[in-house]
């Protein structure tokens, strides 16, 4: 996306990105579909109104780049250092949410926690990733997660010990 595209198109982009028809995406973000139709042909305006319900469905999305263009589309991951903090559970929690909009999985019980284990894995093991990559990893172990539903991650080796998709950062 260039900056002289307008937050219409970016709004644009979003949807192709998370959901597969403009309805899914009304549906998610509590809007009728006609409006998010006429936005996304800049019939309308963005409102702050719209730019909230995005904020909140989709915490990881930077919503001072659907504004201005300016910076990354999705808001870095917390950088984590090799041997020091580890993630904290809202870092996770955002993450998850990311990779289940991005992917839109339909997990059971048992997958959706081994993916949150996964996700846990991925920040631990690759700190620093810029989100686009973090996604990339995630969507990797997801789909050994959807192709093997009784798949469970040995919990000292973690997700790294079924498949390592991205090097650890140095």
């Amino acid at each position: 996306m260039t900056n002289e595209e307008t937050s219409n198109d970016r709004i644009s982009f979003l949807v192709g990105q998370y959901w597969s028809t403009q309805t899914i995406a009304a549906q998610a973000l509590g809007i009728s579909q006609p409006y998010i139709n006429q936005v996304m042909n800049s019939k309308r305006e963005v409102s702050g109104e719209l730019l909230q319900k995005i904020a909140k469905v989709l915490p990881e999305v930077n919503i001072d780049w659907v504004v201005t263009g300016q910076g990354e589309w999705l808001k870095p991951v917390n950088t984590y250092q090799k041997g020091g903090a580890l993630p904290d559970m809202q870092a996770v929690d955002t993450f998850v949410s990311a990779v289940a909009n991005h992917y839109q999985p339909s997990l059971g019980v048992k997958q959706e926690l081994t993916l949150r284990q996964a996700c846990y894995r991925v920040l631990v093991d690759h700190p620093g990733a810029p989100m686009s990559a973090l996604l990339i990893a995630a969507g990797v172990y997801l789909r050994f997660i959807e192709a093997y539903p009784n798949l469970s991650l040995p919990p000292e080796a973690g997700a790294a010990a079924v498949v390592d998709p991205l090097p650890p950062v140095q």
